[in-house]
């Protein structure tokens, strides 16, 4: 790759992370290593082969209403095009609030003899959903068969709407290095209840840096440290999580999600296997180390 193409990636490259918004943040994924086509479209079709994932997680078991999350998505090469294609869907619950979405991309890539430059572009909807009968308001009353929240800002009914989504995304990958950027929900989204006008939800930018390598320490022993940063406006996160790879079929992994004091929020365990079949099972837990633990 000649160094013009080199300076071309880096200006795109730091104009997808740089431009100013502010979002809900994408729900996290420990796993996001394993998993990058969630997140970025231009990891679609990038590997030789058709890949499926499914992956769930739930957040801060002791408390009523806790985040779940599950995402699923299926990418393959497609030659003809040189590039590859992806389907993706995601579900979000917390509380009285859900989110589900599903998206149809693909990507375009640009092979040199090492190494692949791949532009990806993924776009679909996204839906909203708030449960007014699970929400519970201080003054309310919500005796056997009653649901009064005493409060003319909150539904008591189920309200919904739905918005398109788009997503772009750039990677660059070699034998031993990845990098990769992308923006998310590149419309912006407005759920406004014309009912209950003072309900206003809000998904706006955001912006996701991923940079990747992979060691080789023995034949059988491979060491593949990871970095991702979350940008908005209003914050800003990180993880940092160093995976080892055994024989091929083994695999451990620890790391770090935060960004300094005001920021922890976890410390991620990794472990899973690679069966001969080609399925990979892994898992993760997340030890809270944030206020909320």
């Amino acid at each position: 790759m000649n160094w013009r193409n080199k300076f071309l990636i880096c200006i795109l490259l730091v104009s997808l992370i740089t431009v100013k918004g502010f979002s809900q943040n994408t729900p996290p994924f420990s796993l996001y290593n394993f998993n990058p086509v969630s997140f970025n479209p231009s990891f679609a079709g990038t590997s030789n082969f058709l890949i499926a994932n499914f992956q769930g997680r739930s957040q801060w078991l002791g408390i009523p209403g806790h985040p779940t999350i599950q995402n699923f998505n299926i990418s393959s090469p497609i030659p003809i095009i040189n590039g590859g294609i992806c389907l993706s869907g995601n579900n979000f619950n917390e509380g009285a609030f859900q989110q589900s979405s599903i998206t149809f991309g693909g990507a375009f890539h640009f092979k040199r003899k090492k190494s692949i430059t791949s532009i990806g572009i993924n776009g679909g909807l996204i839906q909203f959903v708030l449960s007014g009968d699970k929400l519970r308001s201080p003054e309310g009353n919500y005796n056997v068969g009653a649901i009064n929240h005493n409060d003319a800002m909150l539904p008591i009914n189920t309200i919904s709407d739905f918005s398109p989504d788009l997503n772009l995304g750039i990677s660059f990958l070699s034998e031993h290095f990845y990098l990769s950027s992308c923006a998310l929900h590149l419309v912006p989204v407005n759920f406004q209840d014309n009912v209950f006008e003072q309900l206003n939800l809000k998904q706006e930018k955001e912006y996701i840096f991923n940079l990747g390598s992979t060691i080789g320490i023995s034949k059988s022993f491979l060491l593949q440290p990871n970095i991702l940063v979350k940008k908005d406006v209003s914050s800003f996160q990180s993880e940092l999580v160093i995976n080892s790879q055994i024989s091929n079929y083994a695999f451990l992994g620890f790391g770090y999600r935060g960004f300094n004091s005001n920021s922890s929020d976890a410390i991620i365990c990794q472990a899973g296997f690679k069966a001969k079949s080609g399925i990979c099972l892994m898992y993760s837990y997340d030890l809270p180390i944030s206020g909320i633990s």
